[in-house]
């Protein structure tokens, strides 16, 4: 039986993940690579909560969580900043550290994810957040205007 068929996880759950690099091409871009399963069946580009519970705190972080090649359900491919956000302990080539981590989708149309889109580190994610803010507040602004003018 082949991994990709297995059932999805409930959302959320607690698992102990494989630490890897990940590509260099999606370094810097606030993203994970899980496998579907792990991402509890979702398709890619699904928005996740990532839970890593030390002995002292426990740290969490919002990424996008995209596909993984080899679909491996014990693997998380994460770059040094995620890590480092999580408090995963290691150098920064800490490829091969096992953590235990809860991984929780966050579904659309949640407020959660709307959150995110305005406390995201890449420019090429807030500034249009923002910009989508702003011609909401012109557009309501505009409609109570011409309210007003009509009376």
């Amino acid at each position: 039986m082949e991994e990709t068929n297995r059932e999805p996880r409930p959302n959320p759950y607690n698992a102990e993940f494989k630490i890897e690099k990940l590509d260099y091409d999606d370094v810097g871009k606030w993203s994970v690579r899980l496998s579907k399963r792990n991402r509890c069946g979702h398709d890619r580009h699904c928005l996740v909560r990532v839970s890593h519970c030390s002995i002292d705190k426990r740290k969490s972080a919002y990424f996008i969580a995209l596909g993984l090649k080899n679909q491996k359900d014990d693997i998380i491919q994460m770059d040094f900043d995620a890590r480092e956000t999580l408090g995963i302990s290691g150098s920064k080539s800490t490829s091969g550290t096992y953590a235990d981590l809860e991984i929780r989708v966050i579904e659309r149309g949640n407020w959660r994810a709307l959150g995110w889109y305005f406390c995201h580190r890449d420019p090429g994610v807030y500034v249009p957040a923002f910009a989508w803010a702003t011609s909401m507040v012109l557009a309501v602004a505009a409609f109570l205007l011409g309210l007003c003018n009509l009376k």
